[in-house]
């Protein structure tokens, strides 16, 4: 088949539970049917190369339908990837300019659908090697508003924003609680209103509960209005006046937790576990199992299509809970419990309780608002009501994000940091930009290039006896040095193999201390100063590092000795051979270190 007779015939991929779903791009749909069929075999293509799930595949199939749709002139029957280009590239640009005009300011489609169709478009240029200079050059140019980048990754939460967010957390599970307890009590003294009257509260709460819908006067009776409700709740300490949690009538959030709880819940679990946002947004109360020392969940992960089982250790009580993952799933089970009830399916979120105004039911009770999915409030409603200082964007991901780079420091590895969720390679593309690692990494490299570059610096080699550099060279730290050498006694020459410039400053120890690593330290020391009067003593000391490496492992000898003997090697090199010789003529004995000593006989 040639590129005059391109294969229009349906491209599908499969995605979901054992495939189940499938997603199909028609080319003959299109007027530019022979583009469509081309850039969506570069489509497929390219995300097989760089391993995306099914899924994500099918979603970016919508990039190609409103390319198709918008190249819908009668001229564009003729586009094609194996054509000259400076048609299909105009028409490009005209789509990328429509995307704008069509998008908001802040909208980033325009940028993701420009990034992606020229990914496609340059896989297919390159797995059919096809050679076109003027596509290639618009897929390898940034996108039409100059920016190849689409934002900036999603960074952790610092420190302090992660205990803030703890400590709000658990203060509205608390102040939650302790209204769902009030709840309890009123209502067991309740009784039936429609005998007793509307006017107390236990009664109030008894007929939400237990009437139908169409026998609760909202409009007749007082305690449903706001304000008289809060008021009577604040003089019981319940809850204030101005109200924390506004989403809801006060009198509701005595039955039924308000859409706080539920996200603050959340971002506990969540820094717990570093747990996906969607293991916990569609969380089924079947997927929950409870035991005397655990809690079990089955959750489930998008981005790699998986279930998995999550065994979190719990030995919580009613009477006394706790704040483990295992203690959080209990906890917000007896806080929803009226709520699962009354719910008509098994979601464990109950949504969230809502003003009567609403008409939106859930087994007949108009007052608890039941979504088919995760309660509306999210952190930034929560960083709203609470007045919390956390930075942009209020994101769960980053919660994912700060217990990973927390992982990773804590366990020092990749592999670790990953855990047993997804792969290093997605660790290093999702998680290894956060802050936490890239300080930490510095921080790393820092000190392995401090270790590297205190190793490599070794003495400062003068060739000449001492006391003749104590005649020629000016007065200085060398001279000095010189006239020590030269002054020494037969005991000292037995305690050193160089001098040394700063006896009190020792780079392996506290500054001011006197150094006691002479001689072992003297080659790997930049205070230290080699005159060819050190050559004899030396040559012994390398005498002496040659039997240590005989009876030490090869790893322990290169990392407490190496260094030293190849400092040694290259001082010793840098002097005549005939000097090197007469030196070894002479027999020198030297003082060692207790270690050192041991090994030598």
């Amino acid at each position: 088949m040639t590129h005059m007779d391109v294969d229009l015939t349906p491209r599908t991929i499969r995605f979901g539970l054992d495939r189940r779903n499938a997603t199909t791009i028609t080319p003959t749909e299109y007027s530019c049917s022979r583009l469509v069929a081309e850039i969506a075999d570069g489509w497929l293509g390219y995300h097989e190369s760089v391993g995306s799930q099914p899924a994500t595949t099918a979603n970016r199939s919508s990039i190609l339908r409103k390319l198709g749709r918008h190249l819908s002139r009668p001229e564009d029957s003729q586009l094609t990837l194996h054509g000259p280009g400076e048609m299909l590239t105009q028409r490009l640009h005209d789509w990328e300019q429509h995307l704008i005009a069509s998008s908001g300011p802040t909208s980033r489609v325009p940028k993701k659908h420009g990034l992606m169709v020229r990914k496609y478009v340059l896989h297919y240029l390159a797995s059919r090697r096809v050679k076109n200079e003027l596509l290639q050059a618009w897929a390898t140019a940034p996108n039409l508003d100059g920016q190849t980048r689409l934002d900036r990754p999603l960074d952790e939460f610092s420190n302090r924003e992660r205990l803030t967010l703890e400590r709000t957390s658990r203060a509205v599970v608390r102040q939650c609680e302790a209204l769902l307890q009030t709840g309890r009590d009123l209502l067991a003294h309740g009784r039936d209103p429609r005998q007793h009257g509307w006017n107390e509260v236990p009664n109030v709460l008894w007929g939400l509960v237990n009437l139908p819908e169409g026998e609760i006067p909202y409009g007749q009776v007082e305690l449903f209005t706001s304000a008289t409700a809060a008021t009577f709740l604040d003089e019981h300490g319940i809850i204030s006046r101005s109200g924390q949690v506004p989403e809801s009538h006060p009198l509701f959030s005595l039955l039924a937790p308000p859409d706080h709880y539920a996200i603050a819940v959340r971002v506990l679990l969540h820094l717990k576990t570093g747990w996906a946002p969607e293991e916990t947004k569609n969380l089924q109360r079947t997927d929950i199992e409870y035991t005397d020392t655990h809690v079990l969940v089955r959750a489930r992960k998008l981005r790699t299509p998986r279930t998995r089982t999550h065994s979190l250790p719990s030995a919580a009580t009613d009477e006394s809970p706790g704040w483990s993952a295992g203690d959080l799933i209990r906890r917000a089970r007896r806080s929803y419990e009226l709520a699962h009830t009354l719910a008509e399916n098994e979601a464990f979120w109950v949504g969230s309780v809502r003003r009567a105004r609403q008409a939106t039911t859930v087994s007949g009770h108009r007052w608890l608002h039941h979504q088919n999915g995760p309660p509306v409030a999210s952190i930034a409603s929560l960083v709203a009501t609470y007045g919390l200082d956390i930075s942009e964007p209020y994101d769960l991901r980053r919660l994912r994000k700060t217990v990973k780079s927390a992982r990773a420091v804590l366990l020092g590895t990749l592999a670790g940091a990953a855990g047993d969720d997804h792969t290093v390679e997605v660790f290093r593309n999702h998680y290894a930009h956060s802050t936490t690692v890239h300080a930490v990494s510095a921080a790393t490299v820092r000190r392995v290039q401090e270790q590297t570059l205190s190793r490599a610096i070794g003495p400062v080699l003068i060739p000449g006896l001492a006391s003749e550099i104590t005649a020629t060279v000016p007065a200085g730290p060398i001279r000095q040095v010189a006239r020590d050498v030269a002054a020494e006694s037969a005991t000292d020459r037995q305690l050193s193999v160089s001098g040394c410039a700063n006896p009190h400053a020792p780079p392996h120890r506290e500054a001011g201390q006197v150094c006691m690593d002479a001689p072992s330290m003297c080659l790997r020391c930049p205070n230290a100063i080699v005159f060819t009067d050190h050559i004899p003593r030396l040559l012994a000391y390398r005498q002496i590092l040659k039997e240590l490496s005989n009876s030490l492992a090869p790893p322990q000898f290169a990392a407490v000795y190496g260094q030293q003997l190849a400092n040694l090697t290259e001082i010793l090199e840098r002097f005549p051979d005939d000097t090197i010789a007469q030196a070894a003529g002479t027999p020198v004995r030297l003082h060692l270190p207790l270690n050192e000593r041991a090994s030598h006989r």
